[in-house]
């Protein structure tokens, strides 16, 4: 069974947002979808373009090229998911120029 993200499907998900001293708009700054079966996440992240701290630990992620729309990703925690490859990081060197942070242990 495929499980797609969903973030409305999704029971609980923390989203941390930044917001503009006069109240008139906002950004969603972390995300964490730690242990919710996300198999893949599509390009359900990109709208969140401001994102600066991902967490995708503990689900069965195959595949998280889709980071590279996340440009001012400071870190990403995705341990413990079934990644095989992370070569995509090589081939977009301009994308993901500010990460700092990556946990991508415990992969199959």
């Amino acid at each position: 069974m495929k499980v797609s993200l969903k973030f409305k499907e999704l029971p609980v998900i923390k989203f941390c947002c930044l917001t503009v001293s006069d109240g008139s708009s906002y950004a969603y700054t972390s995300l964490s979808l730690a242990e919710k079966e996300v198999q893949e996440l599509g390009e359900h992240l990109r709208p969140y373009v401001h994102l600066q701290n991902l967490n995708l630990s503990k689900n069965d992620i195959r595949n998280i090229e889709e980071v590279i729309h996340l440009e001012f990703l400071l870190s990403i925690n995705a341990s413990t998911n079934s990644i095989k490859d992370i070569t995509f990081l090589k081939n977009y060197p301009e994308s993901l120029q500010y990460l700092q942070v990556s946990v991508i242990v415990c992969n199959v």
